[in-house]
């Protein structure tokens, strides 16, 4: 499936769910409408993958599980003195709590948008952007269709 870079636009590449191989796409696939099925980035230095498949959102984080991204999947994002934690608890899973992270919390320049009132603090942080995602019902069901 194809999938674009959360941390450059334009970024394209092909991702095997099964194995969680990602293999940038060069030059990178003409524009289809949405066209690709989810966003990759890095969190820590950890490839952190969110994608669509077998009628669910699922979310892949290095080399750990394929996670599903349900209604009873718990995602927590919160930042204190420019940290940032984000924790993702499901609770089929021994243990509940699948990923657990910390890392600086990106820092939002305006100067770096062309128009400001067009961007959110989620478009700067992959964690973020997940968390709000997930939490939303509306937008849990209906991204990358």
């Amino acid at each position: 499936m194809i999938i674009e870079s959360f941390d450059v636009a334009g970024v394209y590449a092909e991702f095997s769910p099964g194995t969680g191989e990602i293999q940038l796409l060069d030059p990178p696939p003409p524009p289809r409408g949405s066209g690709h099925r989810g966003h990759f980035g890095t969190l820590p230095g950890l490839t952190v993958v969110l994608y669509r498949a077998d009628g669910g959102l699922r979310l892949r984080v290095g080399d750990g599980p394929d996670v599903p991204l349900t209604e009873h999947t718990l995602v927590r994002h919160r930042e204190v003195d420019g940290i940032c934690t984000w924790t993702v608890t499901d609770p089929s899973a021994t243990p509940s709590t699948v990923v657990e992270l910390s890392y600086p919390a990106p820092a939002f320049r305006l100067e770096d948008t062309f128009d400001p009132t067009m961007t959110d603090d989620e478009d700067f942080d992959m964690g973020l952007f997940i968390t709000r995602v997930v939490s939303d019902p509306r937008r849990r069901e209906s991204v990358y269709l």
